[in-house]
């Protein structure tokens, strides 16, 4: 028998795109087969696997990749993307591996690996000399007018090569962090994960400062205001989130304008970065925006939370480190407040806490008029994250997969995120609000409890109980140390 096409088998991924994208009767026909035979398969999940099946029937070398991904979660090499690129297969090798194994007739279980606690614990950061951080200051200081003027395609090669760093440490960065964190059902994959999304950003930002400007496509609400089209932005992004849509709203009585990056010697300072405690690749992006976006030097002090991330950023950033633009420093609290009020430093950046925000931009003053402190800060802030549900006739697969989304936002991180599903919000007149809530519960009730590895989770936890005594812990207990999932129904809106 011939063997197929290369273009026959690609327009055939493109059709199977084409379904996902519009969430077809036959993909969620196929879908609901696959969970009557014991197959949790959402359409998202089902659309990768169709995919990836169709592109590894062009070559049987990547049937044996496929095979040894599965079994032994080795590496998997595709034509076309880079490695770091095909980490997001393993938010769906569990669905990939229970269709396996149906196929073979021999089971039709969840096949996840089992809990591991964490095993690196906070400690006091060294304590670093002012004179030691004056002198990385003003080593940066002489680099700053250079590297704002340095042409964009000078800086793609930079960041192009930070890439392939990040990549080469990602398996190893993503076990430091899961020994920090914890592993849970997806093991050490939710970690991967992570740094998929760094190397996205940073791919994004390459092939922009290379001259390919974003395609971004522009419509009018009805009143007038334009709204830009971002995600899904590629086909694989389409198939993988089939359903999901991201927009930007543009401030009203504004025009549809992209801007660029461009350097400049009047745009040089040096920006310092506090890194998230939380992810780290948010911190590896505020790194890439404050020198690709803003054309700024860095000095990076991580976050004590994960000090284990130090060594991991220097290999990351070496071609910028190396060229003397870019700094990445360990310490506390008291190495922060020297950093932010150095007369080098035009610019701070922070991801944490409004009251480290306050710390800083308030300086212990009342929170009235003009900001004591002098300099721009951005920051990235911890937040109680409302997901809106739209009430309607859901059917029961809809609520299920919706349920188990907001779950999912839920004990990702062990929900120390900003955008964790913190609050839901429904409709009290919804007729099927009380199914709803009951599929929320039961993905609840799935879901691992989880160890907390960021500091005054314990405190937090006591005083949600105290203040909504009709709290029900909903998932099972689960080992020392850990916390289970909570949830409080009938919260007042006020």
């Amino acid at each position: 028998m011939a063997k197929p096409s290369k273009g026959l088998a690609t327009a055939g991924v493109l059709l199977f795109t084409y379904l996902a994208h519009l969430r077809t009767p036959w993909f969620r026909h196929l879908a609901s087969n696959l969970k009557t035979r014991g197959v949790t398969c959402n359409e998202k999940g089902l659309a990768s696997i169709v995919v990836f099946a169709a592109l590894s029937s062009l070559w049987k070398s990547q049937m044996v990749s496929l095979a040894k991904y599965l079994v032994f979660g080795k590496k998997l090499k595709f034509a076309g993307m880079a490695d770091g690129e095909l980490g997001f297969l393993d938010s769906v090798r569990a669905e990939l591996l229970r269709l396996a194994a149906l196929a073979m007739g021999k089971f039709s279980t969840p096949i996840y690996p089992p809990t591991t606690l964490p095993t690196w614990h906070l400690s006091s950061p060294p304590t670093l000399p002012a004179k030691t951080m004056q002198s990385i200051l003003q080593g940066l200081d002489t680099k700053k007018v250079q590297w704002a003027s340095l042409p964009n395609k000078l800086r793609a090669v930079y960041l192009r090569d930070c890439i392939k760093n990040l990549i080469a440490v990602s398996e190893d960065l993503a076990a430091a962090a899961a020994a920090c964190k914890g592993g849970y059902e997806a093991g050490i994959a939710e970690e991967r994960l992570v740094a998929v999304g760094a190397v996205k950003t940073m791919r994004e930002f390459a092939e922009v400062l290379e001259g390919g400007a974003p395609k971004v496509h522009f419509y009018k609400r009805e009143s007038g205001q334009w709204v830009a089209n971002t995600f899904p932005a590629c086909w694989w992004e389409n198939v993988f989130f089939s359903g999901w849509r991201g927009e930007v709203w543009v401030e009203p009585g504004k025009g549809p304008t992209q801007s660029r990056l461009s350097p400049g010697a009047d745009k040089a300072g040096i920006t310092c970065v506090l890194g998230a405690g939380n992810q780290y690749n948010l911190t590896i992006e505020d790194i890439v925006t404050e020198m690709f976006t803003h054309n700024k030097v860095v000095i990076c002090k991580i976050n004590p939370v994960l000090g284990f991330l130090q060594p991991f950023l220097q290999q990351i950033f070496e071609p910028l480190i190396s060229l003397g633009y870019l700094a990445i420093l360990d310490g506390g609290v008291a190495e922060g407040q020297y950093l932010c009020n150095s007369d080098f430093v035009s610019r701070v950046h922070m991801t944490g806490s409004a009251a480290t925000w306050d710390a800083i931009v308030w300086q212990g003053k009342p929170k009235v008029g003009k900001p004591p402190f002098p300099k721009f800060c951005g920051g990235e802030l911890g937040g109680v994250t409302p997901f809106m549900v739209v009430p309607g006739n859901w059917s029961r697969l809809e609520m299920q997969y919706q349920a188990k989304n907001i779950v999912s936002g839920l004990v990702f991180n062990a929900s120390h995120n900003c955008l964790a599903a913190q609050v839901l919000v429904t409709a009290r007149h919804w007729p099927q609000r009380a199914q709803f809530l009951n599929a929320v519960r039961a993905e609840m009730r799935k879901a691992r409890p989880r160890a907390s590895f960021y500091p005054g989770t314990k405190e937090k936890y006591d005083r949600f109980f105290a203040e909504y005594p009709q709290a029900e812990g909903v998932s099972p207990k689960g080992e020392e140390g850990t916390y289970p999932w909570v949830l409080a129904v009938g919260v007042p809106a006020e």
